[in-house]
């Protein structure tokens, strides 16, 4: 889901909407506890309740009565509770917390796409993940539109590693709209679509777009697990 939202409660909504997406899908399917399609959602459901238990912290701390806004600095180690640190602690967690959705979650959707995608002996195109997905998309003949949609996380995470600004490969600008909602990427620009709504709302349609590809005559007809490499070595 995406709403534009003006509190960190509301923020909290837009992330339990993708843990909720991952929780429904895995309901749904009998994977075995080490299977990629089970580890990915399994992993970005938890990296979801994580990020929605830092915005709630937030938001406690920021409308809370004085009994929250004296404890929480406490439990974060704070020694000189001052506006200045109080805000600017609450101004780390946000951003590291957001960082860390993108970057852990992205990196589960990646790892469970080409694992399918070797699974079915499909090109992988080397490390690029964008190059692995267009082999995927095409193999399964999906609509290419699926493929900007599944990019604009890692466009997020990637323009995220880079201080807010987005480097577009070979110098080029990138629009895709998810669900009516307009991801813009402008080459050497601060990116405007890195709010946790639009991470959590991104990410959810790539959890959406994981499972139209689990659903796939080519992907639901492989009757053995597709083992999750790190799960299936613990």
């Amino acid at each position: 889901m995406y709403k534009q939202c003006k509190s960190y409660s509301e923020q909290a909504e837009c992330v339990n909407s993708l843990g909720d997406t991952c929780s429904n899908i895995l309901k749904g399917n009998k994977f075995i506890d080490k299977d990629t399609r089970r580890v990915a959602l399994s992993n970005i459901e938890m990296i979801a309740c994580s990020g929605q238990m830092i915005l709630n912290l937030l938001n406690s701390w920021t409308v809370g009565d004085e009994h929250f806004k004296n404890v929480i600095p406490q439990l974060l180690g704070l020694k000189t509770v001052t506006k200045d640190s109080v805000a600017s602690a609450g101004n780390i967690l946000n951003k590291t917390s957001k960082l860390n959705m993108v970057v852990l979650a992205q990196f589960q959707l990646e790892t469970c796409l080409r694992n399918i995608a070797e699974e079915l002996n499909v090109p992988t195109g080397g490390s690029g993940f964008y190059r692995m997905a267009s082999n995927l998309i095409n193999h399964l003949s999906l609509p290419t539109t699926l493929l900007d949609e599944l990019n604009v996380p890692a466009l997020i995470r990637n323009s995220l590693h880079c201080n807010g600004i987005h480097h577009g490969f070979q110098g080029s600008n990138t629009t895709t709209s998810i669900d009516q909602v307009t991801y813009e990427f402008i080459n050497d620009a601060p990116v405007n679509c890195g709010s946790w709504e639009h991470i959590s709302h991104a990410l959810e349609n790539s959890v959406k777009i994981l499972k139209q590809i689990i659903l796939t005559q080519h992907v639901s007809n492989i009757s053995t697990p597709i083992l999750d490499k790190f799960a299936s070595n613990q």
